[in-house]
């Protein structure tokens, strides 16, 4: 997982964003913080990666490292590149909208959210389409996702603990999507 790509602003360093997959219709990217080296999507796949990501409510392991983390790892990596190379997820349970143009893949109770962006430092949310006449995939089982601009930014995870994202979790990704985006600026 040492992918980067490089994004450099007017009057600003370059900022380093971990590439996770340059897919046929979406690079999806880690999001960076204010300080343009931190990457809380970064850290946490590094973590699930290595079996040490905390808390966990779907551990059963004992003793760490977690067995089970990295299948999650797998599992959710291969949820990105099914997106990146086919611009739908890998199943109707797979993303979530949650708020103002965030999103949500999941894996059991963990949760990654992302966010897109067409990498000039503007967001323009892309919200869970509700009518099917609307869609222009209305055809499709997934009728109901839009079409993202052409980065898709991974923002925050967390571990959902009831039946919906919780607002600081949100609140989080919202934190990160405006730090990031002020990376892209020109």
């Amino acid at each position: 997982m040492s992918d980067t790509t490089t994004t450099q602003s007017l009057g600003k360093p370059n900022s380093v964003r971990r590439l996770i997959v340059d897919g046929m219709v979406y690079v999806i990217e880690c999001a960076l913080e204010r300080d343009g080296v931190t990457s809380p999507a970064a850290q946490a796949l590094d973590l699930l990666e290595a079996g040490m990501l905390t808390p966990d409510p779907d551990r059963t392991a004992l003793t760490w490292p977690d067995e089970d983390q990295p299948h999650d790892f797998i599992k959710l990596m291969g949820m990105f590149k099914v997106l990146a190379d086919d611009g739908i997820p890998t199943h109707q349970n797979a993303v979530n909208s949650l708020e103002d143009g965030i999103w949500e893949f999941k894996q059991g109770v963990k949760r990654m959210s992302f966010f897109d962006t067409d990498g000039d430092g503007t967001f323009e949310p892309k919200l869970r389409i509700l009518n099917r006449a609307d869609s222009p995939a209305a055809s499709t089982e997934y009728w109901w996702f839009p079409d993202f601009d052409d980065f898709i930014r991974l923002g925050h995870f967390f571990v959902k603990e009831g039946p919906l994202a919780g607002q600081e979790d949100i609140d989080e990704t919202l934190r990160i999507r405006q730090e990031d985006l002020s990376h892209d600026e020109y």
